[in-house]
């Protein structure tokens, strides 16, 4: 490089060290002149915060990038669980809400995503009404305890619509005492109804065995 600059006439030359938003050096700004300057720092401190800005804004770009790729890959993952995928929060202050749950949350519970993010009291209205009673203080000692949540629970859709769910999550606490439910919340309805009309068909069936007999059956536990 040194001895191309010579051939094109330079005889001097001024540099200084880019460094990224963190600090970590990752560049250098060198400035070829024909003629030495007396005072060329001003002029290459200038130069080297462009470049910074430059580097910053670039960095900025690829971060943002890489999120909205990382945002597509959540929802196509989100979009093929029988369910919901969700993110909640529990402050100290007994405060719940969701920072994160994925669109499936209209099929299920017949809200809509965005409605609750802005109000969590519309996904817990859909609960039945003896979960939903218990349904706080549960939460709210599970995060005390950080033990992972595992609960079956009814939904009544605002439409009338009954579904079983099964959810699941995993507790983080914060350095502020917060405490972040990572989970998935499953549509079991298809599996509850089927274990409905098992248990529907077997007592019909024990029912129909004991019509049928011409004495008398008598059960009882000992």
């Amino acid at each position: 490089v040194a001895m191309r600059a010579l051939a094109l006439g330079f005889r001097a030359c001024v540099a200084a060290a880019i460094s990224s938003s963190s600090g970590r050096r990752c560049g250098v700004v060198v400035v070829l002149v024909r003629h030495p300057l007396p005072d060329a720092h001003p002029c290459i401190a200038e130069i080297a915060k462009i470049g910074h800005f430059a580097t910053t804004l670039m960095q900025t770009r690829e971060y943002i990038a890489r999120a909205r790729k990382a945002d597509t890959q959540l929802a196509g993952l989100a979009a093929t669980v029988p369910g919901v995928l969700y993110q909640r929060v529990v402050r100290p202050n007994g405060e719940i809400r969701y920072t994160y749950i994925s669109e499936n949350a209209f099929d299920l519970f017949g809200v809509t995503a965005e409605r609750i993010l802005n109000d969590p009291e519309a996904l817990f209205q859909s609960y039945s009404a003896d979960y939903r009673q218990s349904f706080r203080q549960k939460l709210l000692q599970a995060s005390k305890d950080l033990t992972l949540w595992d609960v079956e629970a009814t939904i009544v859709r605002p439409d009338g619509k009954v579904r079983y769910t099964h959810a699941i999550a995993k507790p983080t606490r914060e350095p502020d005492g917060s405490v972040i439910w990572t989970g998935v919340i499953l549509d079991a309805t298809r599996i509850k109804e089927a274990e409905l009309m098992a248990s529907a068909a077997e007592t019909r069936t024990r029912k129909a065995i004991v019509e049928s007999l011409s004495q008398g059956l008598l059960m009882f536990n000992k």
